[in-house]
């Protein structure tokens, strides 16, 4: 029986190494953070600011239901990006790919607090916010992905778990710190909200940008993709490979994100849309923002994640957002890893989190905001999730240099048990 090796020893009494480890911490969750302050502050801007300011009021339901769309859009450009990114990171590498993806993202989002309004311009305002949700998309398409990539490439093999689940963590800060500053222009009379509060928090975004930036620009570039270049290795066309071989893998890491990502954006920023439509014009609306903000600050510090996990939907898309930061990259080959993360990341969020505000949306206008056929939505979710797990091959300590999927391997290959020293992946028959 022969067993599949695991990862070599990194040399963690190197200097250089804990000095590159330090760095590509905060370039991942720093650029995790960027990614989801912007995305959270989108989502909460299109519920009570976008859909009166960006569209006609001749029918506010529609108007709402048409910042959703424009909220979407920007999920349909995220595997376009994904896909372009993508196949630069898995030939040119990952370092290179994140500073321009952080640019692009954040640079997109800090336009927006220029915009124009329809009352100024017309048709040409929500055509400008497409455009720029277009391009903050397209960044975004690579942003996550190539962080996730990066910690687990960097990451001591033992704990890779946990550094892998490090950009979590800026998720986690980057929604709470939406949601905190959005709470907080909230509490300007409505005229002054709607007149420039709402363009602070995204004109802030460039802070963000250069603090990024700079951590990105003194970052080496991953052990693994070195030992890729040195071996000769990188890929040719990553991106039929991707769809040939590596599909399995796309396609299991999908199913494992519906209820995850779905969830994330169902509860953040629909959420809002509903509690506006069941109360009335009459809501404070910056009570629920509230809740987003506290949801936020539980989901940093994981041991409380795991104490209150009984809370409910908010600390359950937390649970599996940590344990997908290091599984997904396991799931696929040095050669294309960059890109098989980026399209299972990507085309699961336009499946999930993308339709969720549109879909959703429409669902609260023609139904008086029936919280039942939200849930019926949700349980789908969880339920192809739930299904996905079965697919799952075990891929703990897993060598990252290696070419081969692991969803790939045969049993003869990977062997049955799993211990400090070998690692088997089951598999799919």
């Amino acid at each position: 029986m022969t067993t599949a090796p695991t990862a070599p020893p990194v040399p963690q009494d190197d200097p250089e190494y804990a000095a590159n480890l330090r760095r590509a911490t905060l370039a991942s969750s720093i650029g995790s953070a960027l990614e989801y302050f912007d995305f959270a502050l989108y989502g909460l801007s299109t519920a009570l600011i976008f859909n009166v300011l960006f569209f006609s009021q001749d029918n506010p339901a529609l108007a709402t239901v048409a910042a959703f769309a424009t909220y979407g859009v920007g999920f349909l450009a995220r595997p376009f990006g994904g896909l372009f990114f993508g196949v630069l990171g898995d030939k040119l590498g990952r370092k290179w790919v994140l500073v321009i993806t952080i640019v692009l993202m954040g640079g997109a989002s800090t336009a927006i607090g220029l915009l124009p309004t329809y009352e100024a311009v017309g048709i040409l305002a929500p055509i400008l916010l497409v455009i720029m949700r277009l391009l903050q998309g397209f960044g975004a398409g690579a942003e996550q992905a190539g962080a996730t990539v990066l910690m687990a490439e960097y990451a001591p093999v033992k704990r890779r778990g946990f550094f892998s689940a490090l950009p979590f963590i800026g998720i986690q800060a980057g929604t709470l710190l939406a949601a905190v500053v959005f709470s907080l222009i909230s509490l300007l009379p409505e005229d002054q909200l709607l007149s420039w509060g709402w363009r602070v928090p995204f004109l802030a975004s460039f802070v963000l940008i250069l603090l990024a930036l700079f951590i990105r620009m003194r970052l080496r570039e991953t052990p693994t993709f070195i030992e890729l270049e040195k071996s000769e290795q990188i890929a040719e066309r990553p991106v039929r490979d991707i769809f040939t071989r590596g599909l399995p893998g796309v396609i299991v890491g999908i199913g494992l994100r519906m209820a995850e990502n779905g969830g994330s954006y169902m509860f953040n920023t629909l959420a809002l849309t509903f509690f506006v439509a069941s109360v009335g014009g009459q809501a404070d609306r910056s009570l629920l923002t509230w809740g987003v903000t506290l949801g936020s600050l539980i989901g940093i510090f994981y041991p409380i994640t795991i104490a209150v996990v009984a809370i409910g939907i908010g600390v359950a898309v937390n649970s599996m957002l940590g344990p997908q930061c290091a599984m997904l990259p396991e799931l696929f080959g040095n050669r294309h890893r960059y890109l098989g993360v980026a399209m299972a990341r990507e085309i699961s969020a336009v499946l999930a989190g993308g339709l969720a505000g549109v879909l959703g949306a429409y669902i609260i206008a023609v139904s008086g905001a029936n919280w039942l056929l939200l849930a019926i939505y949700m349980a789908t979710l969880a339920l192809i999730t739930t299904a996905s797990t079965f697919l799952v091959p075990e891929t703990l300590r897993r060598d990252l240099t290696r070419t081969d999927d692991a969803i790939k391997v045969s049993r003869e290959e990977a062997g049955e048990g799993v211990d400090a020293t070998t690692v088997t992946v089951r598999t799919i028959r």
